[in-house]
């Protein structure tokens, strides 16, 4: 005796709606529309996908979880960032992080293992701290002049530049 299970009918696919793509998350800060200016300060994303970008002249704090995808961040005004990481880049793939030619100075907050290949032109001072360590293999920071690392928190980076004046890990 066979006994057969019925199927379903064919499913005929549905093209994908304008302007999402693949989780990707594109955030303009500037929400007066032309000649007004930046109020978006914070912004936190979880498992966003490739090509996602925020545009905030005011963003100051950022909060990245559970994506090994690439995000940039389009600033002209702020020059300090404090970022959360929480499961960035795992499974071996950094997330591609472009912060862009203004910031000074970044701040890394790390509460569970992050993997993170980050761009940031301006920044001279950069603080790791938190319970998990940070894979910063990759990153380019041309101008960094200090890397403080604080509690329990670790990091590997390439700090050999020839502007790199001081690393404290105390």
């Amino acid at each position: 005796m066979t006994t057969y299970t019925p199927g379903v009918s064919a499913v005929t696919g549905v093209t994908g709606v304008e302007g999402i793509i693949n989780g990707q998350v594109v955030i303009n800060g500037n929400l007066g529309g032309t000649g007004s200016s930046d109020v978006l300060k914070t912004v936190s994303l979880a498992g966003w996908g490739n090509g996602s970008s925020i545009t905030s002249s005011a963003l100051t704090s950022l909060a990245l979880s559970n994506s090994a995808s690439s995000l940039s961040v389009g600033n002209n005004l702020a020059t300090s960032l404090s970022v959360s990481l929480a499961n960035v880049g795992v499974a071996g793939t950094p997330a591609a992080l472009n912060f862009g030619p203004t910031y000074t100075s970044l701040a890394l907050s790390v509460s569970s293992a992050s993997l993170a290949s980050i761009t940031a032109g301006g920044v001279t001072a950069l603080t790791v701290s938190g319970a998990a360590s940070v894979d910063l293999t990759g990153s380019s920071f041309g101008a960094l002049k200090t890397v403080v690392v604080s509690g329990s928190a670790g990091v590997t980076l390439d700090a050999s530049g020839a502007t790199v004046t001081s690393v404290d890990t105390s």
